[in-house]
């Protein structure tokens, strides 16, 4: 099973796009904080979210995903493409526009071999709730979402989670 995704965003746009490759292929099941709409943009896939019957969707269309609903795809076609689109939010779930001006798209050329991993790190509200990312952490069930032991500074800033301190430490890298 081969598995692709592409970062990008523009302004407080955060796009994700994924590949399945082969018929019976799936993304793993996660939740977001908030509501958030998929574009399939090539072949069937069913999607699963808990609680309600799996529905069939084919391309071209979109799909609404409500927000703490655990949800999944598989691929009913090979070759399914499908773009997650939502709005940058922070990390209690409201709208932000965090992103520095450097980490602009028109800037790509001045930024660092580790863009796209960077940029990957701040999409953490999708939850994977059966993945702890640190040993540190724990799930709070009222925000569904994990949390460190401190709370990500406000200053507008980007972070990365230092396990073996456990502190955030400012990112330099972007």
């Amino acid at each position: 099973m081969k598995k692709e995704h592409e970062l990008g965003y523009f302004g407080n746009i955060w796009v994700r796009q994924n590949v399945l490759e082969n018929e019976g292929d799936e993304s793993e099941g996660h939740i977001h904080l908030f509501d958030h709409v998929s574009l399939l943009a090539r072949g069937s896939v069913k999607v699963t979210i808990d609680g309600y019957p799996p529905r069939q969707f084919v391309a071209p269309t979109f799909i609404v995903i409500k927000k703490e609903h655990r949800h999944k795809f598989t691929a009913i076609t090979d070759d399914v493409l499908w773009y997650c689109v939502f709005a940058i939010r922070d990390e209690a779930g409201e709208l932000s526009d965090i992103y520095p001006e450097t980490s602009s798209p028109f800037f790509i050329a001045e930024v660092g071999d580790n863009y796209w991993d960077n940029r990957k790190k701040l999409e953490d509200l999708s939850i994977d709730i059966d993945h702890k990312p640190f040993p540190s952490w724990s799930f709070d069930n009222t925000l569904l979402k994990w949390k460190a032991p401190t709370a990500y500074p406000q200053d507008g800033k980007l972070y990365i989670w230092n396990e073996e301190s456990c502190k955030w430490i400012r990112n330099l890298q972007v």
